[in-house]
Parts: structure tokens; sequence; C-alpha cells
């Protein structure tokens, strides 16, 4: 009984085992009231005339297969990977991995990496053919100063633009990564999908520096738990059929 006297209070491990996956401490000394910086309310902007406001599958309203469940829950696409990169509870860590030519952004949530070339500037990048479509989509890189810009198209549209808002068809995505001090990278990005929204949206999320390595996240609901969860439909249609005769 919770309420008796003799209730144990919950405390050590019971009581913060989820808390240890959680990353919700502040790190440094600025707080924004919001991510978003264009428009300059700091709110989403108004949706396009046929926007689509909830992406289905086929088949969604069942699990008649895995094509049915979520894209994190089948490990094909990180709920917090984007792209763009947008906080969440936990697996935030993004690697950043340079060389002459090509730039990696790798993120911790099932560990996707995005691979895009370095071009001396943005009229030099090549398209991919728009019959190419990829989840990420095809990312494309240049150093406008001190910025790393990466300029990602091509995305194949089953996943949002943004948030639960439109598809990614037809968004353009602009990353723009400055280092604004020794262990402080600035990440900021624009969207621009006339398909989802009536305006551009700009937003700005502060990256610091951690002494640590990028360990793999190794998604296996796909392996375990859909197994699972197709068995147990399988087992309430049953038991629906049988209530029924």
């Amino acid at each position: 009984d919770a309420n008796s006297d003799s209730a144990l209070p919950i405390e050590g491990v019971d009581a913060s085992y989820n808390d240890f996956w959680i990353e919700n401490a502040g790190i440094g000394d600025t707080l924004r009231t919001s991510h978003i910086i264009y428009p300059t309310d700091g709110q989403l902007p108004d949706l396009a005339e046929g926007a689509v406001t909830r992406l289905r599958r086929p088949g969604s309203a069942t699990i008649n297969g895995p094509e049915d469940r979520g894209l994190s829950e089948r490990c094909l696409v990180g709920f917090n990977a984007g792209p763009p990169f947008v906080p969440s509870l936990y697996n935030n860590n993004v690697q950043i991995i340079q060389n002459e030519d090509h730039v990696v952004l790798m993120t911790e949530m099932i560990n996707d990496a995005r691979i895009a070339p370095v071009f001396d500037s943005s009229d030099a990048q090549p398209m991919l053919d728009e019959k190419l479509r990829l989840w990420s989509g095809d990312s494309h890189a240049y150093w406008d100063g001190d910025t790393l810009v990466v300029v990602t198209n091509n995305f194949n549209g089953l996943t949002r633009s943004f948030g639960r808002a439109g598809t990614s068809l037809h968004k353009v995505l602009t990353e723009r990564l400055t280092r604004v001090g020794p262990y402080t990278v600035d990440y900021e990005f624009t969207i621009d999908d006339p398909a989802t929204f009536s305006d551009k949206l700009t937003a700005i999320v502060s990256m610091t520096k951690v002494a640590g390595l990028l360990y793999e996240y190794a998604c296996h609901e796909g392996n375990y738990g859909m197994v699972n969860i197709l068995r147990g439909a399988r087992v309430q249609e049953a038991l629906a059929e049988e209530a029924t005769n």
C-alpha cells in the first residue's frame, strides 16, 4: 500500500535508473527560450496550404508487418538524428570528422553518418538526379569564412520536414557550423520547404565538446522488439476472432 506508513520510499537505483540516460543538464551560460531565431517570434511558420500534417505509411492503422511501424522503431532513422539535429532526451552526441575534401557528421543515435564532399564554393556543388532520393538526403559542403556550410537535398519524402509537419520531399536543408569558443560550436540550420511552411525556418543549437568517445548505438528493436510486436498483434487478432465465434 503506497499510502501505508510502512511503505518504503522509492530511492536509489529504483528512483534514478531512467534518469541515468537522460541528458537534461544545461551546459554553458546561455539559456534559450526558443531555438528558432527566424521567424523572429521564435515560433514555427504557418503551414503552407495543403501541407501534410501527419505522415502516414500504407496500412499504418494496422500491424501487418514491420513497414507499419515507426522509422526509429525499425532502426532506420534516429528520432533526434535529423537532419537537422534537434536536442532530445538522450543520445544527442554528434561527432564531426574532417579531412581535406570531406566532412562527416555522425550522430550517436543509430550511428547515422552523413558524408559531405567539400567544394570551393556553393556554386561548385554537383547535384544528384532528382530521382535519386535518400533517407538523410544528399549533402555537400563548402567554407564561408570560418563557417562550415552543409547543404542537403534529395530527401526521400518518407520522413517529416520538421517536427510533425510535412514530408521531406521538397526540403532543402542548410546547416552552418561555426566555432565560437575552444569547446563550443554554434549549429545553425535553415529549412526551406515551401510545400510545408509558408516561410523559411532558422534555428540555432549550441554544441559543447565533451571529454569522451562516441560509441556505437546498437539499435536492436528491429531484431527483437519487432518480432514480439508482430507476434502480439497476431495473438490479439486470434483472440478477437475467438470472441466473435
